[in-house]
């Protein structure tokens, strides 16, 4: 019953994205942690990618988090993109 609800949830926030909602930060951080629990890698690196994308400086947080992630999901190419940033 507790997936449902993160499930249910997303729907929610990305329906959020589609309306434009600010901070939109905030919606990427919620839908990068649903899907961490729903342990869906590739939708959560997908938005964690879309959260540094979305501003020119991103947050040192969201960055060392998603060198974090693609680099134990052996995703090298991807991480070396963001330490270069």
């Amino acid at each position: 019953m507790r997936l449902h609800e993160y499930i249910l949830s997303n729907i929610y926030f990305i329906k959020a994205l589609d309306k434009k909602f600010a901070p939109i930060e905030d919606v990427y951080r919620n839908l990068i942690y649903n899907y961490y629990v729903l342990e869906d890698t590739n939708k959560m690196l997908e938005y964690l990618n879309k959260l540094i994308s979305t501003r020119q400086n991103p947050d040192p947080k969201d960055l060392s988090l998603a060198i974090y992630y693609y680099l134990i999901n052996q995703k090298e190419i991807e991480a070396l993109k963001w330490i270069k940033k």
